[in-house]
């Protein structure tokens, strides 16, 4: 089997429900006009299709978007790396993307991804087989709030908890005492036994985290998720110490190479772990690997994937039990309905059969690859103004 070919369709996606942080607005896109996705399919010479998401609309996080992500595919990755290769090379061609491709770390996870769906279809088996097995049916997912007045913050908590989330991580750092209103507010609203953690998206100094973490830790059990500058790796590491709640990285620790230098530095308790950013399934088994072995734990979240990032998750989630519970998987689905499930999807997602969140919990799909279909008239529908897909190679 040999890649022929590779297609890039742009989208863009209007969300009913947008998360504010301390540094932009998740969900609303460049000049709050929508969210900028790219769906990618690789083509093979045996007629088999490989999906993959990117989401690069929110260059702040990434440094991509829509056009970088066309340009490193059509002028390196396509016609260097993809064409004419096995799609079962994945350790060659991870390789030579990171030989060859300074960061473009989503576009790289979507193309491992594509590459493991044309696996597992060529193979007629799921994702979670190729991965180690089947660990888990069902995965516990925790519900993330954004930057908000601290009684609607908790109110939303109390609706996610009733919906059946096992915890809830938030969005702070513009107002610490806001922040801390806000842990009182929640802690109250859901009771003593769930998870809170704040995430600060890098907002806060030193002393702050501390005079935070002094003020909220009656209502723990509580985390708190990249407090400071993201390569303040010796002021994390010092917090860190300091601290009597559980430091976590994030923004600061996207790569494998970024999350070691993390680990040897000793500057987080957690890894709140992206697999649509850092090297999809295959960095993503080395990554949990790794961090497991350095006595941390891992969080899986993905902040705005749809259908194909969301069955993604669910198969590397459900493949291994080195995953701290709960994950943060189908935010950008409740983001696009405003629901906390994935019920009543027709004619929204960009698969035909969503992966089935339920009363909290993630189901694996159970179909050969991802286990999703792309629904290709939603895709019609969302296509961002002005732009076409772009194919490299042939179908």
């Amino acid at each position: 089997m040999k890649i022929i070919g590779i297609e890039i369709i742009p989208i863009t996606v209007s969300f009913q429900r947008t998360t504010q942080t301390s540094v932009t607005i998740i969900g609303g896109g460049l000049g709050g006009a929508g969210l900028d996705k790219e769906i990618i399919k690789i083509f093979t010479d045996e007629g088999i299709l490989g999906l993959g998401e990117i989401t690069a609309g929110d260059p702040i996080f990434s440094g991509e978007t829509q056009d970088t992500v066309v340009s490193i595919m059509r002028d390196v990755i396509g016609p260097n790396i993809l064409i004419n290769e096995d799609p079962f090379n994945v350790d060659k061609i991870v390789d030579r993307m990171d030989s060859m491709v300074c960061g473009h770390n989503l576009t790289k996870s979507a193309i491992d991804c594509a590459l493991f769906d044309i696996m597992g279809k060529s193979l007629k088996i799921p994702i979670y087989k190729l991965l180690g097995g089947l660990y888990h049916d069902k995965i516990p997912l925790r519900y993330c709030i954004g930057i908000n007045p601290p009684d609607k913050m908790a109110e939303e908590a109390g609706l996610a908890m009733q919906a059946g989330f096992k915890g809830i991580k938030f969005k702070g750092g513009l107002d610490p005492q806001q922040d801390v209103e806000a842990f009182a507010k929640i802690r109250k609203t859901i009771g003593p036994g769930p998870k809170i953690c704040i995430d600060v998206n890098a907002a806060y100094t030193i002393k702050t985290a501390l005079r935070v973490i002094k003020l909220v830790e009656e209502y723990g059990p509580i985390e708190m998720e990249q407090p400071l500058r993201l390569f303040d790796f010796a002021g994390t590491a010092l917090l860190r110490k300091a601290a009597s709640v559980p430091i976590g990285a994030c923004e600061n620790a996207v790569t494998i190479y970024e999350m070691m230098n993390v680990i040897r530095m000793e500057a987080a308790d957690f890894f709140n772990f992206m697999m649509c950013r850092s090297g999809g399934f295959y960095r993503g088994k080395q990554i949990i690997s790794m961090i497991d072995a350095a006595g941390l734990k891992c969080v899986g979240v993905d902040p705005m994937g749809l259908g194909i990032q969301l069955a993604a998750n669910a198969h590397l989630g459900a493949s291994t039990d080195k995953l701290e519970p709960p994950s943060g998987y189908g935010m950008g689905l409740f983001g696009l309905t405003g629901q906390f499930d994935t019920k009543n999807m027709d004619g929204q997602d960009i698969v035909l059969k969503t992966p089935k969140i339920e009363n909290g919990f993630l189901e694996v799909p159970k179909g050969p690859g991802l286990g999703v279909e792309l629904n290709e008239e939603t895709m019609k529908r969302y296509l961002s103004a002005g732009k076409s897909p772009v194919l490299i190679g042939s179908k």
